[in-house]
């Protein structure tokens, strides 16, 4: 009986990490969320640099296609893993980001 309730729940919770795991458009979507957070989140009068600061300026006015310029940018590697996703994303040279998908949501680190 005991592996029957084992088995059951296995099942169960395989069920739901397949029906939230999320697809290669949902971590897109959620790649521009951060983007435009990170517009949102920037001040214009804290960046020294002047080049850089009337960049921020220009993306905080045209913010959608600012980051929707900045999200084509960024090389995303997804792979569905039927009950969870791996995506690794890099912006140019930077950094490469590593990201477990899993129950409609990314967790992840950078590299």
């Amino acid at each position: 009986m005991k592996i029957l309730v084992t088995a059951g729940f296995a099942a169960i919770l395989a069920a739901i990490l397949f029906a939230t795991n999320p697809t290669e458009a949902d971590v897109g979507a959620q790649i521009e969320a951060q983007v435009l957070e990170q517009i949102d989140a920037a001040n214009v009068d804290e960046i020294a640099d002047p080049v850089e600061s009337m960049l921020v300026a220009t993306c905080k006015l045209g913010r959608r296609q600012c980051a929707s310029l900045i999200r084509n940018l960024i090389s995303v590697e997804y792979t569905d893993n039927v009950l969870f996703s791996q995506v690794s994303a890099q912006l140019g040279n930077g950094p490469a980001t590593s990201c477990i998908g899993i129950l409609t949501r990314l967790l992840c680190r950078d590299l």
